[in-house]
Parts: structure tokens; sequence; C-alpha cells
């Protein structure tokens, strides 16, 4: 489903966006939808930009759910640090 408020997307970064969107939406529907869990989308360089477009995509579809009231500075930071230095 193409949302119309996506504008002057990188075509194969969009189309990953929808690909991931169609594979997690059994886990969002358990999770986020069911339980109440949050849903982060994060990413590096291309991986940012398709994190971003699969927020857009999410929020399109799930207008239910709301922005997590996270620090994701210190939470994402610990996880990097734990990935890039073997912790």
């Amino acid at each position: 489903q193409r949302s119309a408020k996506i504008r002057g997307a990188h075509e194969g970064v969009l189309h990953c966006a929808q690909q991931l969107l169609s594979e997690i939406i059994p886990l969002i529907e358990e999770y986020a939808i069911s339980k109440g869990y949050d849903v982060v989308c994060t990413g590096h360089s291309l991986g940012a930009g398709t994190a971003s477009l699969l927020a857009i995509l999410i929020r399109g579809r799930y207008p239910e759910l709301t922005v997590p009231d996270v620090d994701c500075n210190k939470k994402c930071d610990a996880f990097y640090a734990h990935l890039s230095y073997g912790l």
C-alpha cells in the first residue's frame, strides 16, 4: 500500500521498508497492538533511511500506536557499545 505522505524516497530504500513491514506485521500486531510493547525503528546510514520510512509506514497502518516515551540515546548507546566492543 502506497502512502500519499511519502515524497521523493529512494525506490530501493522504500521497497526495503515495505518488505520489512510485511515481515513484521505479525510481530507488531502480537506485541505492540495486543500487549502494549513499543516499536522502535532504528538504523545507520541507509538503514536509518529505511527505518525512517518504516516508521512512517507503521504510523500510517497503525495510527493508534504512539511515540514511545523512552530515552533512546541511553538504550541505543548501551546496545551499540555492546556490539562495537564485544562487552
